[in-house]
């Protein structure tokens, strides 16, 4: 993920192609977040609705974001960086380890 969106920062890439690397980002969320949503469900976690929203907020910051690009054809690479970051360390670290244990 990171690799692809700085590569097409530092190769000053068109916004097309950022939009590009960002729906693939999104469509890999989509998977993932379902596949887990699944899991969740079948080990009846009872925070599961809550998770779900959060997955649906995060995927509306993508939208967010994504809108930015096409609209004004360029996105400050932090606010995409700071998205990622908010993925991988805030979601994955504290979301997610809550239920790490039951699944």
């Amino acid at each position: 993920m990171f690799e692809s969106i700085l590569k097409g920062y530092m190769e000053n890439e068109s916004n097309d192609k950022i939009t590009t690397i960002l729906s693939k980002i999104k469509a890999e969320l989509i998977k993932h977040f379902s596949s887990e949503e699944y899991l969740l469900s079948e080990k009846k976690y009872s925070k599961l609705e809550e998770h779900k929203n959060i997955h649906y907020q995060l995927l509306i910051d993508l939208d967010q974001i994504q809108n930015l690009v096409h609209k004004y054809y360029e996105v400050d690479f932090v606010v995409i960086l700071v998205f990622l970051c908010d993925i991988i360390v805030t979601h994955i670290e504290t979301e997610d380890k809550d239920f790490f244990e039951i699944i």
